[in-house]
């Protein structure tokens, strides 16, 4: 064993550990080409210094991507042992489970509802009963399939467990009481104790879901987003759960565009950031136009947050040339922010959030 030369390395990683903004993927690349492999102390080294990259980029993102996981699984090729390793990886499973079950609303069947909207309420329901006990399938497997014998597991797995039990059977029991109902209701007559069933499991469903999400509670510790992110905040709000994914997204473009930006790349052709929103009055058409001015102000795009809203009236004017006239104005007032023009349409309302940068085009 090279004693001088691991107590050397043992030293490099030290002080990536202290400093871990000062590594970088090529200096762990020329550190593993020092590593011998036959010593299994620098091995241990090797797999530390795998860890602090994967630690890093994930305190950055808090989220698990392909690198993070890549960097992991070649840490613990030198090490299966190195704790912070499989800690992330023990994380990365109960976030992935997390992500896969509960997620839809089940919606009860109203005695007021006339009976072809509770036939098509019935179905809805076992619908998404069926996808969920898919979905709590594939976590349950997940979670079988984990043998990874870690502190952060062997807490969390028990209590989750056990939701996932419970989640499928209520599930399966929900899925046969709607199924049972639309083979009893006939016209407009319908089994109201049937009903009461329904209503009485989705109940327990509720009481479920919430156990669930305080078994993962806890992980958010784990997390370095501060409450006031955007994202945070979008991720508090209540349903919408394919545009949260979609802002997920665009944020982590934006954020991935904004570092090679900042390391001298530039691009040929940038991603338009105006955008439409459509929907129904109360759909969150707003409050998602006022989001995204946060999250473009937060990377740095926007010098602002504000949102300046519009409609027609305040476009259209009342004489040729006014209309330019009153749009060139709102352009002005919104630049460094999100100008938000409205549009009642027949089938609904669309917004538009255009991105006003300090330069107008």
């Amino acid at each position: 064993m090279n004693s001088s030369l691991t107590d050397q390395l043992n030293e490099k990683v030290a002080g990536w550990e202290k400093q871990p903004s000062s590594l970088s993927i090529d200096a762990v690349q020329e550190f593993i080409g020092q590593i011998d492999p036959a010593d299994t102390e620098q091995r241990h080294l090797a797999a530390r210094a795998y860890a602090v990259l994967a630690k890093e980029r994930f305190s950055r993102r808090d989220r698990f991507d392909p690198l993070i996981r890549s960097w992991v699984e070649q840490g613990l090729e030198w090490d299966d042992t190195e704790k912070d390793l499989l800690f992330l990886k023990g994380l990365e499973t109960l976030f992935a489970v997390r992500d896969m079950a509960f997620s839809r609303t089940m919606a009860p069947i109203r005695e007021t509802d006339q009976s072809s909207a509770r036939k098509k309420a019935a179905e809805q329901l076992k619908a998404s009963a069926d996808s969920e006990r898919e979905q709590l399938k594939q976590a349950e497997e997940v979670l079988q399939q984990s043998t990874m014998d870690t502190e952060l597991l062997n807490d969390h797995l028990p209590g989750i467990l056990e939701a996932v039990q419970k989640g499928l059977s209520l599930y399966k029991r929900v899925a046969d009481e709607a199924e049972e109902y639309l083979e009893t209701a006939s016209g407009s007559f319908y089994s109201p104790e049937q009903v009461k069933k329904l209503k009485l499991s989705i109940q327990e469903l509720l009481e479920v879901k919430q156990e669930w999400e305080s078994q993962f509670a806890a992980l958010d510790q784990y997390t370095t987003m501060m409450p006031g992110d955007p994202l945070t905040e979008l991720d508090q709000m209540i349903g919408l759960e394919q545009v949260k994914d979609n802002v997920h997204r665009m944020y982590h473009y934006l954020q991935y565009q904004k570092q090679r930006k900042d390391q001298g790349y530039q691009w040929k052709d940038e991603r338009s950031l105006h955008m439409i929103l459509t929907g129904n009055p109360g759909t969150g058409k707003t409050m998602l136009a006022r989001m995204l001015a946060k999250i473009y102000h937060h990377l740095g795009i926007l010098p602002r947050d504000e949102v300046l809203e519009a409609d027609r009236s305040q476009l259209v004017g009342a004489y040729v040339g006014q209309t330019e006239e009153k749009t060139m104005h709102l352009v002005k007032e919104a630049v460094g922010g999100v100008l938000f023009i409205m549009k009642h349409t027949a089938s609904g309302v669309k917004g538009c959030p255009a991105m006003i940068s300090d330069r107008l085009r």
